[in-house]
């Protein structure tokens, strides 16, 4: 009776969707406007688990030869052993945009068409809150409050699930513009 409840939040009017800065994130990474993009926004330690990004990434390529990921939130150069042999496994590394840390990352959002957060631990990550109000689908690994704060309105599978991670990217690229638009609405809705 001696407690209240205060939920993390983000500011939806940061995060939100954004076409023009979609067009000018993609212009300056040098993505295609309709190539499919795969986000991640957090620092490069173990625990997220990015090995496991990149061998979904690995998947998704054979199916999407043309899917481009965007990593926010350190460069080639700081991922740790395990996470850097995913990396040299890929069959188009030149497809990984590396973002260092920085606190833009609400320019990032808007260029992704799908948000990801692969960790293996978490509490609440407020990333999926800002790609939630960005209006992203999310795929998310079953970690801290994934499923909790997406409900029905993305992905989660087991952590260390590459194949789940893929398979998860690729339904949510094959939306119609139709439920993309619907699951953008009802995303935001949510995280607001």
């Amino acid at each position: 009776s001696k407690m209240v409840w205060v939920p993390n939040g983000v500011n939806s009017t940061r995060f939100a969707p954004n076409p023009e800065q979609r067009e000018l994130t993609r212009q300056e990474l040098g993505i295609p406007d309709d190539a499919p993009v795969i986000g991640f926004v957090g620092r490069f330690h173990p625990v997220k688990d990015i090995a496991t990004f990149f061998r979904a990434a690995a998947r998704l390529q054979k199916l999407r030869p043309d899917a481009r990921f965007v990593m926010v939130g350190g460069t080639e150069a700081e991922l740790y052993p395990e996470t850097r042999t995913a990396f040299e496994q890929l069959p188009h590394r030149e497809a990984v945009h590396f973002v260092p840390f920085g606190s833009a990352t609400e320019r990032y959002y808007p260029a992704f068409d799908v948000f990801c957060l692969c960790s293996k631990s978490e509490a609440f990550p407020n990333v999926v809150l800002e790609a939630m109000a960005t209006g992203l689908p999310c795929v998310t690994t079953d970690a801290g409050d994934c499923k909790t704060m997406l409900h029905d309105l993305g992905t989660v599978v087991p952590v260390n699930d590459d194949q789940g991670l893929a398979d998860g990217w690729n339904a949510m690229l094959s939306l119609s513009n139709h439920q993309r638009a619907a699951l953008a609405l009802s995303s935001r809705g949510r995280a607001i």
